[in-house]
């Protein structure tokens, strides 16, 4: 018989190979005769057959009851960087700082060290992960296109990170870390399955990424699901059909911090395209319509300016890129700017032109903080934040043509076509809601103070960070309940 095998060291346990058998033991025990059938007795000691048993068993222990709680921010790493592929801004303010005793903030590495251990639970992981889809009749071919959507350095990244991993957007774990997830709108889950803007035909019950995503939300491994909207934390529930998912989902507004006022003059417009400036973004987030809504304006108002913070499309209409380049009072910024430079731009604009079909909270809550009176379209969702004539304008038009909520599959059906030309009816009613404001002075302090009001009530840095620590204090309770419903699991398949 071989001689017992350090094979690993995590969260102060030793992993033991021995007489067939992986031996999990705390390091506070000191030398110890693995041998000795006492071993059993020994608090805190696991025994398996197979290595990932004992690991996912001492895991959900650390998880469970150690503090602090470490949490690793995998904000924007690729799925397939033909779709994820750079740091999204809109959780940074929770990862920075101190959380108390729960929480303790680690930033994810570049490089993922790829020893025999890393990929040895990977390939545990695939394992786990194929087996769970065959069980729940998910087709395996299915299964290995999900398995390659997902990049590979992301995965071993995962493998080798001893914390619960925060994700943006869709999950890219294969389930062997703990995980939690943020989520917007629920159709980036089933990135690049189905893509939003684009999930006008998706059916859930026709769909086996549907199947996939649910047993990964539904999986004890993923503790838990925050969201920015309310909207999306009570169809969750409705779209995976189930009542427990409801325990996991969190509410968790975006945060900005405290904008300084400035002066504004009255004239000055804004557009901006997402944070990634691709160019598709123009179209996504209503260029067209917005230039179309200025220009408009500015026929009896030449005073006015507009900025244009984006890359335009090569592919956009010769008449429209024409009137954008031969306009004196239209300025584009095609390149990317600081997060001070973008700031500025916001502090100085009276109008935040964004009449995109779909919803961006985090544009329009920094655009509100900074006093800007933001021209939203009726998009999914935006009515949580913005109140038409209250603290700004929603223009209806969107809605039925562009999106629509369908009840029983709890899904947002969405088709960005057609935003390339410019919807005149639409335009006509964001010209006749400026205007008045062009008119009054009045108005405009009105609305630009209210938007302020808004974001420094709801979308305060520090209140967001302590409902942020309250949900994870949650998450941990949680976890302590189900780890003590597993404390006769000492020993997992070890004859």
């Amino acid at each position: 018989m071989s001689p017992p095998r350090l094979v690993y060291s995590e969260y102060a346990y030793n992993f033991v190979a021995f007489d067939n058998r992986f031996f999990a033991v705390p390091q506070t025990l000191g030398p110890i005769d693995i041998s000795s059938q006492s071993v059993i007795d020994l608090p805190g000691v696991f025994i398996s057959r197979q290595l990932d048993d004992v690991l996912r068993r001492v895991e959900w222990q650390h998880v469970a009851h150690s503090s602090p709680l470490k949490l690793v921010p995998m904000l924007g790493t690729p799925a397939n960087v033909g779709y994820y592929g750079h740091n999204h801004p809109a959780y940074d303010s929770i990862f920075s700082g101190s959380h108390g005793e729960v929480v303790s903030i680690e930033h994810w590495p570049t490089n993922a060290h790829c020893d025999s251990h890393t990929l040895q639970r990977l390939d545990a992981a695939l394992t786990r992960f194929r087996s769970q889809m065959e069980t729940t009749g998910i087709d395996l071919d299915f299964a290995e296109q999900f398995i390659n959507s997902r990049d590979h350095l992301t995965q071993l990244i995962v493998s080798n990170s001893p914390a619960i991993h925060f994700f943006q957007g869709l999950p890219l774990t294969l389930g062997q870390r703990p995980w939690t997830i943020q989520v917007e709108n629920a159709t980036t889950l089933f990135i690049p399955f189905v893509t939003p803007g684009q999930s006008w035909t998706f059916d859930p019950d026709a769909s086996p990424i549907y199947g996939v995503v649910r047993e990964l939300l539904l999986a004890r491994e993923c503790l838990g699901i925050f969201t920015n909207l309310r909207a999306t934390q009570d169809g969750l529930p409705v779209l995976f059909r189930s009542e427990e998912l409801a325990r996991k989902v969190y509410h968790l507004p975006f945060a900005v911090p405290p904008a300084r006022p400035v002066e504004k003059n009255g004239c000055r417009f804004l557009f901006t395209t997402s944070w990634h400036q691709h160019e598709r973004s123009f179209y996504n987030r209503g260029g067209v319509d917005a230039v179309a809504i200025f220009l408009q304006l500015a026929q009896r108002r030449p005073y006015l300016e507009l900025t244009i913070r984006a890359k335009l499309p090569e592919d956009l209409d010769l008449e429209i890129r024409s009137q954008i380049e031969g306009a004196a009072n239209i300025y584009v910024i095609e390149d990317k700017l600081s997060t001070e430079a973008i700031a500025q731009l916001f502090a100085e604009a009276d109008f935040y032109l964004l009449p995109a079909a779909t919803l961006h909270s985090m544009s329009t809550i920094e655009a509100m903080a900074h006093g800007c009176i933001c021209v939203l379209a009726d998009a999914w969702g935006s009515d949580e934040y913005l109140k038409d004539g209250i603290n700004g304008l929603r223009i209806p038009g969107r809605q039925g043509r562009h999106w629509e909520f369908r009840p029983e599959h709890g899904v947002i059906a969405e088709r960005h076509a057609e935003l390339e030309g410019v919807d005149h009816t639409f335009v006509g009613r964001a010209v006749d809601a400026i205007d008045p404001l062009l008119r009054d002075p009045g108005l405009r302090i009105n609305l630009s103070q209210a938007a302020r009001a808004y974001v420094s009530e709801h979308h305060d840095i520090k209140q967001i960070r302590a409902t942020f620590r309250g949900a994870m204090q949650a998450i941990q309770a949680r976890a302590a309940a189900e780890d003590g419903g597993m404390k006769d699991d000492k020993i997992a398949r070890a004859h």
